[in-house]
């Protein structure tokens, strides 16, 4: 596969360069409600409505805390963050995330099912993605699917500068157009439940999160999670709680957790 630092397009963006200049977003047309995804997300949706998920936590969300938190009762459970772009190197410590038998498979290739790294404990089990190659994401998706996860989770949201650098994480909300890219290729990969988290927006734009929600909602994203602070808030500052109340509004109240 090609090197991801050397795609065009894809630089690493300056923490403290000014958003570049934003591009219309414009949501690739094919018939999501055709496709058998759709009564796997239905089924997701209701299975997780109401209760208690997991965040995503690097370093963390592991088996054994799979299998303490099972037994607590809750109703979906999230991984830490993979590198969809280690998954489409062919990295094996990246695949060593996802199954403990990580046979490798290349871009084209057609995967072979493997054994999940996390056990059967009665509830959803979905694998979090962070990247910026819309292609990586895509491998990174079927994947996922072989390896017998229950859904995608796209991060739009990761603050820390090691993931900025390459463009991922919440760096993706200064392109809104590859973000959508990212989700449309995650989506046409695989029919499970594809999810995304993402935060109020990069800097200054405190309602990019309106604007991703509304095409990836056209899009047919299972469900939208929102940490109501900005690239710049990192984990402190002051959470702007309305706006998740505002985002259940322009979503009709179908994917906002």
């Amino acid at each position: 596969p090609p090197n991801p630092q050397s795609t065009a397009g894809r630089g690493s963006p300056a923490l403290h360069e000014p958003p570049p200049p934003r591009r219309d977003v414009e949501v690739p047309p094919y018939p999501l409600d055709a496709m058998p995804r759709a009564k796997q997300t239905s089924d997701f949706r209701e299975r997780i409505a109401g209760g208690l998920v997991t965040a995503p936590l690097a370093g963390t969300s592991d088996p054994p805390w799979l299998r303490l938190l099972a037994g607590e009762g809750i109703s979906a459970f999230w991984t830490e963050m993979v590198s969809a772009d280690g998954l489409y190197r062919g990295g094996r410590k990246t695949s060593a995330l996802l199954t403990p038998e990580p046979a490798l498979f290349r871009p084209g290739e057609e995967p072979t099912p493997m054994p999940r790294l996390y056990p059967e404990e009665g509830v959803p089990v979905v694998c979090q993605l962070f990247g910026h190659l819309p292609e990586a994401f895509a491998h990174a998706a079927r994947l996922i699917a072989h390896c017998g996860y229950d859904a995608v989770d796209l991060n739009y949201g990761c603050p820390a500068r090691k993931v900025l650098r390459s463009g991922n994480g919440v760096a993706l909300m200064r392109d809104l157009p590859l973000a959508v890219e990212i989700a449309a290729a995650a989506l046409e990969s695989t029919d499970l439940p594809v999810t995304a988290k993402m935060r109020l927006g990069y800097a200054g734009d405190e309602r990019a999160y309106l604007k991703l929600a509304a095409a990836l909602d056209q899009l047919g994203i299972a469900v939208l999670t929102l940490h109501p602070r900005t690239r710049e808030d990192g984990f402190g500052g002051t959470a702007r709680w309305p706006a998740i109340a505002e985002l259940v509004e322009a979503v009709a109240g179908q994917r906002a957790v």
